[in-house]
């Protein structure tokens, strides 16, 4: 923080700069963040400086410093504007305070004026309104009670207006992502523009144009594109489908999907329309069980996910997923890394509702303590692939072993090993899974 404070003049080591303060932030726990946030307010605004940013600033406690350093970034912000290059650095520092509550009510009050503008009646949206996720967030959160209803629904107008087959925007592609699976604003289309949507969505394709490179920019737009629509299938058109349109043609339009442009994501929008017909039991356990034999962690992260949106749509009985949360459980007896982040950190979800029998958690005990020793440091080479997912899995294994503890009530001397020998762990991801204090 004090060699960013004060000025650095070699550009070359901006990067440097960036990744040792995140770096820094991330050895800290959560709870201690709120610390360093008059050296994080203070820091400055430079383009091509890191713009350090406190997600976790704890409860105001009248700190002058605090006040004076809140004052000025708004002072600021009214000058630069928001979507100036400083503006969108100062929003993004100041959306965490806001977002929790940190802020005063005067400096709420100037927030407003500077992102509606001044009288605003909330009848409309602002002229300067954009479809940038940091400042519909910022809108969201200042927006008084009475009138966010009626601000959501404007917003959800203008970013699920109907659009034409194959011409859809990334970033609008990712707002709509981020508004839905944000529970505070869960900003979803009606089931009229869900439809429409969908049946675009899952008509895209990649490109066959003559002009098309794919070695440049043209084919990682489209690419991201891709992962897009199966983010936004799942997390915003699907589960807002009528069940009169999760019909055999649109599942099949689906599952044509997964097969010719990209898996990943998409599998898990299966899932509103299995749990709506039956009939589709047996098809969508075939893809999921592909999905957790692929070589691509996304595919196997995602097919996890599925399994448990699926598990979390049906009643008491989960009958139709127990040979795939069984597979779970074998893929972690196995212990092959690949994906292995993803289906240890849902089968915790699993054990955490009650889903597991007996059984699966006595193998659990028995298989934790030798993955999360396979996952030591020591035994990996730099250059080793698996070399970047040791430390998440020694994280998730963590977690799971504080979590049967908890369930199970009694001394479990294997797990409670992992705890312990993780209280000393080098990387914070794991020194601080146990609390969940780990800042990402």
């Amino acid at each position: 923080m004090e060699i960013g404070s004060k000025g650095v003049k070699n550009t070359s080591i901006f990067k440097s700069l960036s990744h040792l303060i995140l770096y820094s932030l991330q050895s800290i726990p959560k709870n201690k963040h709120s610390e360093f946030l008059v050296d994080i307010l203070n820091f400055p605004l430079v383009d091509d400086y890191p713009n350090v940013i406190i997600y976790y600033p704890g409860t105001r406690d009248g700190n002058i410093k605090i006040t004076y350093l809140i004052k000025n970034l708004i002072n600021t912000l009214a000058i630069k504007q928001i979507f100036s290059g400083t503006g969108q650095k100062i929003l993004c520092r100041l959306l965490p305070l806001i977002e929790n509550n940190f802020i005063t009510i005067e400096e709420r009050e100037e927030l407003v004026k500077i992102i509606y503008g001044k009288n605003f009646d909330f009848l409309h949206l602002p002229s300067s309104y954009r479809n940038e996720y940091k400042y519909v967030s910022a809108l969201l959160a200042l927006c008084p009670d009475n009138n966010l209803n009626n601000i959501k629904k404007l917003i959800a107008d203008n970013i699920y207006s109907s659009i034409e087959q194959n011409e859809f925007d990334e970033q609008k592609l990712e707002i709509i992502k981020n508004l839905a699976s944000k529970p505070l604003n869960n900003i979803l289309p009606t089931p009229e523009q869900a439809v429409d949507y969908f049946d675009k969505l899952v008509s895209w394709r990649f490109s066959e144009s003559e002009d098309f490179d794919y070695y440049l920019d043209d084919y990682s737009t489209e690419e991201n594109i891709a992962e897009f629509i199966g983010l936004v299938l799942y997390t915003a058109i699907v589960p807002m489908l009528p069940d009169e349109d999760k019909n055999q043609s649109r599942f099949n339009a689906l599952c044509k999907y997964l097969s010719e442009v990209k898996f990943e994501a998409a599998v898990v929008a299966l899932i509103p329309f299995v749990l709506h017909n039956r009939a589709w039991n047996g098809e969508v356990q075939r893809i999921i069980r592909s999905g957790l034999r692929s070589e691509n962690i996304q595919i196997i992260s995602y097919s996890a996910k599925a399994i448990y949106e699926w598990g979390r749509g049906l009643k008491s009985d989960k009958s139709v997923i127990r040979p795939l949360i069984e597979k779970l459980i074998y893929m972690i007896e196995l212990g092959y890394f690949r994906g292995l982040v993803a289906v240890l950190a849902m089968v915790n979800k699993m054990l955490n509702d009650n889903w597991l029998t007996d059984n699966d958690i006595n193998n659990l005990i028995e298989n934790l303590p030798e993955l999360f020793e396979k996952a030591d440091y020591m035994n990996y080479e730099e250059e080793n692939e698996d070399v970047i997912v040791i430390s998440s899995i020694r994280a998730e294994c963590v977690k799971l072993a504080r979590d049967i503890l908890k369930q199970r009530n009694e001394p479990i001397p294997a797990l409670q090993n992992i705890l312990d020998k993780a209280k000393n762990d080098a990387l914070p991801e794991v020194r601080f899974a146990e609390q969940d204090e780990y800042c990402k």
